[in-house]
């Protein structure tokens, strides 16, 4: 089996070595390396240009974007199997494709998606049962998908009118027409935040997409659960943007919400580390992360303690940063006669907070599409749950 990687590139100088090298270094040998870049001007060309023996095709010329520049890619591939990695990226290790050629091997898979990290965070495992959600959310980074050209070839390439939902759009095209996913919890690559894929764009585009595939294939009754994770989205965002600023909003939003010198965290997955750097941006101390992996304890998450709720006083207030398991780890505490509201509170209700009060602030319901009642009506919710 033979294996294609693309690698688009934009001025990755300082990434792009550490990238091909990921992909030069793979045990498994039978891999074809394409690399496109945009027409880079800080030094990226003269990296790739080092390693282009090894390469079995690449160019650095303009593009309308980064669906145009991964299409191309695929209009070169031979191999029997197309996976995509960006130039601020790289595979975890070097068993990477000899893994996914066992999958490949003992199945009948046309697409097989793993998993991603950052910052030392897997994102979460995305099994067979979850795929529905896709009509709600991009679930399956594009780094750890790994697809049958004749996919491509039968089904067509990116849809280069997007600008970051190309992706997205892609995976439920060939969803909706019935091509099985295989869902692995194989850790395939490392990928660098910040990408243009992060931002407010990317969150507007995810949305029409995800309208526009319910409407389609008439999944209106997902329309809440869309609705739900678009405010999510762009809760975090804003909330990160004033994160980055030390906005003394949240300072403010903290008090207000009985977190003031220290708190306590559940949660060290991907919100985990959301809510931490939200604390740290008000000089709120986090006494540790609170947890129910018994793997976890008595390890630590960017320098904090990670304890079970029964190690130790419990002496400030709790914020559980995870969204999903709210209720389950609310029950466990009121238990434990704590009250939500003055013992705990959700780091999703103070993201829903700030953000109610800055899309207010700077006339953000155009950018958006939403307004301050949107995110108040959120909280409204969940007290009267």
């Amino acid at each position: 089996m033979k294996f294609t990687v693309i690698t688009v590139t934009y001025n990755c100088v300082t990434t792009i070595e550490h990238t091909i090298n990921s992909v030069l270094s793979q045990k498994y040998k039978d891999i074809e390396y394409i690399i496109i870049d945009g027409k880079s001007t800080d030094g990226t060309i003269d990296k790739i240009r080092k390693y282009e023996k090894h390469l079995a095709y690449w160019i650095s010329e303009s593009d309308t974007g980064i669906y145009n520049a991964m299409n191309k890619g695929i209009s070169h591939a031979t191999g029997d199997v197309i996976g995509f990695l960006n130039g601020d990226d790289w595979y975890i290790n070097d068993q990477v494709f000899n893994r996914l050629y066992e999958l490949f091997a003992t199945s009948n898979a046309q697409i097989i998606a793993g998993r991603v990290t950052s910052e030392g965070s897997p994102r979460r495992v995305v099994t067979q049962k979850d795929l529905d959600i896709l009509f709600c959310k991009m679930l399956l980074p594009h780094q750890a998908i790994f697809t049958k050209k004749e996919i491509f070839e039968n089904y067509g390439y990116f849809n280069e009118q997007y600008k970051t939902a190309g992706d997205y759009d892609w995976i439920l095209r060939v969803y909706t027409k019935g091509i099985p996913i295989t869902c692995t919890d194989l850790i395939v690559a490392e990928f660098s935040l910040g990408g243009k894929g992060s931002g407010c764009e990317a969150i507007v585009e995810q949305r029409e997409v995800s309208l526009k595939y319910l409407k389609q294939y008439n999944k209106i009754e997902l329309y809440e659960k869309v609705q739900g994770e678009y405010l999510l989205e762009t809760a975090v965002f804003i909330t990160d943007y004033l994160v980055s600023l030390k906005d003394p909003i949240i300072a403010q939003i903290l008090n207000e919400n009985a977190v003031s010198d220290a708190c306590f965290v559940w949660g060290t997955g991907y919100y985990g580390n959301k809510c931490r750097k939200l604390l740290e941006s008000a000089n709120v101390t986090i006494e540790a992360f609170l947890d129910n992996d018994k793997n976890k304890f008595g390890k630590s998450s960017h320098g904090i303690p990670i304890k079970a709720y029964s190690e130790g006083s419990i002496n400030s207030i709790i914020i559980i940063s995870t969204c999903d398991y709210y209720e389950e780890i609310g029950s466990q505490l009121r238990e434990h006669g704590l009250n939500e509201g003055t013992d705990y509170i959700s780091y999703y209700e103070l993201i829903m907070k700030i953000a109610s009060i800055e899309i207010k602030k700077n006339e953000w319901e155009t950018k958006f599409g939403l307004s301050s009642a949107d995110f108040k009506s959120v909280i409204r919710a969940l007290h009267n749950n």
